[in-house]
């Protein structure tokens, strides 16, 4: 080991964020998602269909082929709902969805983006 290395002590590192709370942090720019989100109520029908689906590894569910499905989860994951882990699980499966099926497809101005990138 190096002998200028110097351990940072546990009292003085900066603890991490927890993860929820960065989410938006690389779409800052996107006016769409936080508008959403903050329409988005507790009792709103496409939130429990999803955290339902998610809770009981339900990958059939109606809810996963709904356009703002991502959108939804990003308001479980934010506000706690389901386990950090499990909605990271669910947005794999959700971008492999969108990437390899026609039943969640982009929105046409999304697909712009892809396209010229």
């Amino acid at each position: 080991m190096d002998k200028n290395y110097k351990k940072q002590e546990a009292s003085s590192a900066d603890p991490l964020p927890p993860l929820h709370t960065g989410l938006l942090q690389l779409v800052q720019k996107n006016k769409f998602i936080p508008h959403f989100l903050n329409n988005i109520t507790t009792d709103d029908l496409n939130v429990y269909c999803l955290k339902e689906a998610i809770t009981k590894g339900n990958f059939r569910s109606h809810i996963w082929n709904n356009r703002d499905c991502n959108v939804y989860l990003i308001y479980l994951i934010q506000n706690q709902r389901i386990p950090f882990w499990q909605g990271i699980t669910a947005y794999i499966y959700l971008i492999a969805k969108m990437q390899f099926t026609s039943t969640q497809d982009l929105r046409h101005e999304d697909q712009q983006i892809e396209l010229s990138s």
